[in-house]
């Protein structure tokens, strides 16, 4: 029997997918689908991670009870399983278009990587619109117009604007991950070692930055920037 694995998508902004492509990031936490749980933490103990058949489906979840009445409650991975792949979502812009292959080139936003090769746009009206787009980005740069909707400017140097993660199609996505492992804990329990994992050399590569600052002390200041000021202190909770 052949096993089938299930791409997914999965966001990652600026310097994160940057240390994902150069191998320093190599692990995420995400509270996804826990948030019952970390609302009443005083109720609920983690018991295992399942990563077999349960009511939900064959699907990783964590299995907690409730202190309280007995109850037990699955929370599901929403990623995937061990082998799944996900396909990373970063922010872009378009770099080039033509319109007799309905494709366009790429510019990433993380390393300013200007992408050569043409790729074509599955949804004709997603290409048209972002053609529509681009033009009046072009001439609003006052580019060279060379017409027939044409423009010329040097690989990297679009005048497109640049577009949230949230709305990169998967055909332009450039990085491919395989889930290695799933497993559960509380946040402000990561080790050392994991806080590395999650990609905070960067943090210490800011001019001036202090380089003896520990991982987890990176991963903290690192949290706050995603989740506001103050964030990590009310952080009990799992991931």
């Amino acid at each position: 029997m052949i096993t089938e694995f299930v791409e997914r998508p999965i966001l990652m902004s600026g310097k994160l997918v940057y240390e994902t492509l150069y191998g320093r990031k190599t692990q995420t936490r995400r509270t996804s689908n826990l948030k019952s749980i970390n609302e009443n933490l005083d109720e609920w103990e983690f018991i295992e991670m399942l990563h077999e058949h349960t009511h939900l489906g064959n699907f990783p979840s964590a299995f907690f009870r409730s202190k309280n009445t007995g109850e037990r409650k699955f929370v599901r991975c929403p990623y995937g399983s061990k082998r799944d792949l996900l396909w990373v979502r970063e922010s872009w812009r378009v770099g080039a278009w033509d319109i007799f292959k309905q494709s366009i080139a790429v510019d990433y936003r993380a390393d300013n990587f200007a992408r050569r090769e043409w790729i074509k746009i599955l949804d004709k009206s997603r290409f048209k619109k972002l053609v529509e787009q681009s033009i009046i980005d072009a001439e609003k740069a006052e580019y060279l117009f060379l017409g027939e909707n044409t423009f010329k400017w040097a690989p990297g140097e679009s005048p497109c604007r640049w577009r949230p993660s949230l709305f990169m199609p998967r055909e332009l996505s450039r990085t491919t991950l395989e889930i290695k492992d799933i497993r559960i804990e509380r946040l402000n329990e990561i080790s050392e070692q994991n806080a590395e994992a999650e990609g905070v050399q960067f943090l210490r590569e800011i001019p001036d930055a202090d380089e003896t600052l520990s991982a987890r002390y990176l991963f903290e200041v690192l949290w706050e920037g995603r989740n506001g000021r103050g964030s990590w202190k009310k952080i009990r909770g799992f991931g």
